[in-house]
């Protein structure tokens, strides 16, 4: 029995196969989800700016849980996304919501701290000093 000769696989030059496809069409996807929970960040960050001008806390523990119902009710029933899949998909979104409107916190506290040192220095400086 003679043994077949083995031929190189000749590479299929600039034709994407199925999983090349399958792929960028994920990439893109991943692409837009970025940038939807960006643009919901964002809402997010104008939604503590107007609590804090309203004087209402940022933490409001009902709204967590309607927003995971929303979540977990939009998982289509055919989807292999579990209802699990989706409250821990809507957790990880609204840490990054917590977290952007922490940073925004800080950078507004330590705006003022900044501001109140420039005006305490503006006001030893106007003060004219003592004989």
């Amino acid at each position: 029995m003679a043994a077949e000769e083995l031929r190189p696989i000749e590479p299929v030059a600039d034709t994407p196969d199925q999983l090349d496809l399958l792929r960028g069409q994920v990439d893109g996807l991943d692409e837009q989800i970025v940038a939807l929970v960006s643009e919901r960040t964002a809402l997010t960050l104008a939604i503590g700016e107007e609590k804090e001008r309203r004087g209402i806390t940022t933490m409001v523990p009902g709204r967590h849980t309607e927003v995971i119902g929303r979540y977990m009710g939009a998982v289509p029933e055919d989807s292999p996304m579990v209802p699990g899949d989706a409250v821990e998909l809507g957790e990880t979104i609204m840490r990054i919501s917590r977290r952007a409107q922490d940073v925004q916190r800080r950078a507004a506290a330590l705006a003022a701290d900044q501001t109140r040192s420039e005006l305490a220095g503006l006001a030893e400086q106007a003060v004219p000093p003592a004989n």
